[in-house]
């Protein structure tokens, strides 16, 4: 008998990124302060939702790495605090839908979870590729919750998904 795993990715958009020192290159760009208020309440929100995932990858961009350190720094004030492994990627930083197919299909398989921490369009754009609704913008700090019925990462391309959640900054203002 053949068993098809639940496998899920979670989807997080960077928080909002500073503009004000003109001359950092855009993989720079730090946090705006709306950017470092929302990313700690976003992370506790995503911990509060049970959400385990064990594989973190990362844009290599400055304001994704500050946005997955304040999910970190959620996860590590858990009891039992989980180690998740946190890669950083280049192929994230203004990715296309194949470069973050690509990132998925390389995770190991022991993996039932991950999140990719990366940038819009690309964001919203992956999204919409398993939304019943369109999602016309997933905003700064948003999180995007799909779920695949597959057994191995590299099937991501060719696998019917759905999107479980869909959570953002102003639904909790």
């Amino acid at each position: 008998m053949f068993c098809i795993n639940l496998k899920t990715v979670y989807l997080i958009r960077h928080a909002k990124s500073s503009w004000k020192e003109p001359d950092l290159s855009d993989h720079q760009r730090p946090l705006n302060q709306k950017g470092l208020r929302d990313a700690p309440t976003m992370a506790g929100k995503f911990y509060d939702s049970g959400a385990r995932p064990k594989l973190w990858i990362c844009s290599s961009s400055q304001r994704t790495r500050q946005t997955c350190q304040f999910f970190k720094d959620q996860f590590d004030k858990a009891i039992n605090p989980m180690l998740p492994v946190i890669n950083h990627s280049d192929q994230l930083y203004h990715g296309s839908i194949e470069d973050y197919f690509s990132v998925i299909s390389e995770a190991g398989d022991q993996f039932t979870s991950l999140v990719l921490f990366g940038h819009n369009f690309t964001i919203t754009d992956l999204a919409n590729l398993y939304s019943n609704q369109p999602i016309e913008n997933v905003p700064t700090c948003g999180i995007v919750t799909l779920d695949f019925k597959m057994e191995y990462w590299s099937d991501i391309k060719n696998t019917p998904g759905s999107v479980r959640d869909f959570i953002y900054p102003k639904l909790y203002k």
